[in-house]
């Protein structure tokens, strides 16, 4: 999938979300919801990763199942897709964006070592 590709999806899902929710137009509402669930997956791929690393108690480390952790960090990526758009945010520019000022980053690093 590309980013355009989940660009697209993401515009479809938010017009679902706000067909279930009311079809709520209150901005500051659907950023403060999509705030609260972007802590609530990235909480579970954090319970995820404690699993991974066998960090967990053994009862949920006898639920652990590894089919589940592309799950979780795909839920992480589309809640943040999610408050990305609803912020206006252009993802694939952002993205691109921010890959430069790594790259700069990685390079100036390199001329002092």
């Amino acid at each position: 999938m590309t980013l355009k590709e989940l660009s697209l999806f993401i515009k479809a899902e938010d017009a679902r979300l706000r067909t279930m929710h009311g079809n709520s137009e209150d901005t500051e509402k659907r950023l403060l919801a999509h705030s609260v669930k972007l802590s609530e997956e990235v909480g579970e791929l954090s319970e995820i990763v404690l699993s991974y690393c066998s960090l967990q108690r053994k009862e949920k480390l006898n639920k652990f199942d590894k089919e589940h952790i592309p799950g979780e960090f795909a839920d992480v990526i589309i809640v943040c897709a999610l408050l990305a758009n609803a912020m206006d945010v252009d993802l694939e520019d952002a993205i691109e964006k921010k890959i430069k000022v790594i790259e700069e980053r990685h390079k100036k690093h390199l001329e002092t070592v």
